[in-house]
């Protein structure tokens, strides 16, 4: 929610260089949120199975704004309501036991997320701020397989993480990170 400071209309010129506003016509901040998930076992077969979505939406997040007076050299920032961040993710997963031996149990875990951030940045000699958005989209997999008997349990697993980010107005940031 907005805070106190930036719903006053008081300019804080302290830094002759930064100076900062408030705004009044800020509007509150709103969190929709969305999940569903599915859950399944079955104890014959020794199988589990699971997958579920979450997505998220802020409706009038609060970020800064700046100008930037090129003849003065002084940044002017002030607080506005932003709409267009939200994410979704993803996941399904499954962990059996072969069926005639039920000392080895195979599983994998899969998931996807992308999330889009909206923000105003200030580049160069621009005398005012532009809406940017970033996205981030992660893709993962991890896979499992274990040994059990009585008096042991022996297992190993992998996984690789994939994420490809991407800037609208500064593509110089876009990055494509794995693990």
């Amino acid at each position: 929610q907005p805070s106190m400071t930036n719903l006053l209309e008081v300019i804080d010129d302290s830094n002759p260089l930064y100076i900062s506003m408030g705004n009044a016509g800020l509007k509150p901040s709103w969190n929709h949120n969305m999940n569903i998930d599915f859950r399944t076992y079955d104890t014959e077969a020794q199988r589990g199975i699971f997958a579920g979505v979450r997505g998220n939406m802020n409706q009038n997040s609060i970020t800064n704004k700046s100008i930037y007076d090129v003849e003065t050299g002084r940044n002017f920032s002030r607080p506005e309501n932003i709409n267009g961040n939200w994410n979704i993710w993803g996941m399904f997963g499954i962990n059996t036991a072969f069926k005639n031996n039920k000392k080895f149990t195979v599983g994998s875990f899969t998931n996807a997320g992308f999330t889009n951030n909206v923000g105003y940045i200030t580049q160069g000699e621009m005398k005012d701020a532009q809406k940017n958005t970033t996205t981030n989209l992660s893709l993962g997999e991890r896979l499992n397989g274990t040994y059990r008997n009585d008096w042991l349990e022996v297992g190993i697993n992998g996984s690789l993480n994939y994420t490809f980010e991407k800037d609208k107005l500064n593509p110089k940031n876009n990055q494509e990170p794995y693990n």
